[in-house]
């Protein structure tokens, strides 16, 4: 299988892979739910799934509330026992729980909530860390509202009965009223609230940003890898006619003119050794001088194939042969030179390749211009495989940065021009 082959084969191998410019975002709380759903049967399960997800918020907040159920109950026995009055204790004791539920619970619901938006990363970050917030600010006002209710209520009726009720009511007031108090209880409602949980949400988010960028990258090494593939198979297109054409002239010289004959020998393998390596390693930082090099073996073995008809002139400055230029594109344009412009004009023909370098806004460009004075221009010119493959090429190569353009002169050749930015060889 020749090279052409094998890169169409590779081509169509990825062909199927279809590349997003903008990957989409992973969901880790469906993924984990998917993952654990067979395992994570019971409430005591849930720091199984995605922090903040719908499936650890209801497992957290039956496990938690029942918990606050528990500890309610427990201040209600106790305060009643202490009182001698158990709807007292009931009230505090309902009180207590209610608290407790608000704060474990509500936080997490709200920020599921903002998980399940599937809003942007950042604002969904900032929407958890309110949502915990704002459980945290439920749980103090619940606290508030009880610790009011027992000053109006609990406290006049217990002045009415044993002093120890009267000095536990009243130590209570004042200890619940400091801002000591207020700090610790905003403090320990925070860690009941999902605070302690927000460290591994945020791990997560850290975690799949660093995938995401990891993912943007492999997927930007394939399109990379993809466009190698199809510049492959375009340099593979370059139809070698001057190889067909060399060869029948070869033989007929062969029986004529056996000095000539060799002298074409030798100029086709120079030609083939030159162009041949650059045909297998074509990505591997082409510079300009190497281009030329190519062309001035194929002009020397095409001036000895038309018997002298055509004389050739490379005229670029030292400066610019070391820049980066895209491999064979400039062969296609001499080629075409020839078939087109010399070989079907009588007489003698000559072609000049020369390049410039220009500044511009977006930068250095650089502009190699193949000039012929052949049969110039003429219906279905600038159409055809060759040409279509350079302007492929350089789309794939530099998006809309450079160009190929075509220009009659008015001794009746052609001017072909490519312009490509300077120091830019892959896709940008």
């Amino acid at each position: 299988m020749n090279s052409r082959a094998h890169a169409e084969q590779a081509l169509r191998l990825t062909q199927g892979a279809r590349v997003s410019a903008t990957p989409a975002r992973r969901d880790p709380a469906a993924e984990s739910a998917t993952h654990w759903s067979r395992h994570a049967l019971t409430i005591f399960d849930y720091r199984r799934y995605a922090a903040f997800s719908w499936d650890w918020s209801w497992r957290r907040c039956i496990l938690f509330g029942a918990f606050g159920c528990l500890y309610g109950i427990y201040a209600g026995t106790a305060n009643g026992a202490m009182l001698s009055n158990w709807r007292i204790g009931f009230a505090l004791g309902l009180g207590t729980a209610e608290t407790m539920i608000a704060t474990m619970c509500l936080g997490p619901l709200a920020a599921a909530w903002v998980r399940s938006r599937k809003w942007p990363m950042k604002p969904e970050m900032a929407g958890i860390v309110a949502a915990v917030i704002l459980g945290v600010v439920a749980g103090n006002a619940c606290q508030r509202l009880g610790n009011a209710y027992a000053n109006r209520v609990v406290l006049p009726q217990a002045l009415e009965r044993q002093v120890v009720a009267q000095n536990y009511l009243v130590r209570y007031h004042a200890i619940t009223s400091s801002p000591f108090s207020l700090v610790s209880t905003s403090v320990l409602f925070l860690l009941l609230g999902g605070g302690l949980a927000l460290p591994r949400y945020l791990g997560e988010q850290r975690r799949l940003i660093a995938e995401a960028r990891e993912r943007e990258v492999s997927e930007l090494q394939l399109q990379k890898q993809q466009a190698d593939l199809r510049l492959l198979v375009l340099q593979a297109q370059i139809e070698p006619h001057f190889l067909f054409n060399t060869l029948a002239s070869l033989r007929s010289l062969l029986r004529q003119d056996v000095d000539r004959a060799e002298a074409m020998t030798d100029a086709l393998v120079e030609h083939l050794r030159t162009a041949m390596p650059v045909f297998r390693e074509s990505n591997k930082g082409p510079t300009l001088a190497e281009q030329l090099r190519i062309c001035g073996s194929y002009l020397e073995l095409m001036r000895i194939r038309l018997s002298d008809r055509l004389t050739y002139a490379i005229d670029v400055p030292d400066a610019l042969r070391s820049a980066a230029f895209p491999p064979l594109i400039l062969l296609t344009l001499v080629e075409n030179a020839v078939k087109h412009g010399i070989e079907p004009k009588p007489g003698p023909g000559r072609i000049r390749i020369d390049a410039r370098r220009e500044y511009r806004a977006d930068g250095a460009h650089i502009t190699v211009s193949v000039t012929d004075n052949g049969a110039g221009l003429s219906a279905g010119l600038g159409h055809g495989v060759g040409l279509s493959n350079i302007r492929t090429q350089l789309a794939l190569r530099y998006r809309d940065r450079a160009a190929l353009s075509l220009v009659s002169t008015p001794q009746g050749g052609v001017v072909a021009s490519i312009d490509i930015p300077e120091d830019e060889t892959g896709l940008s």
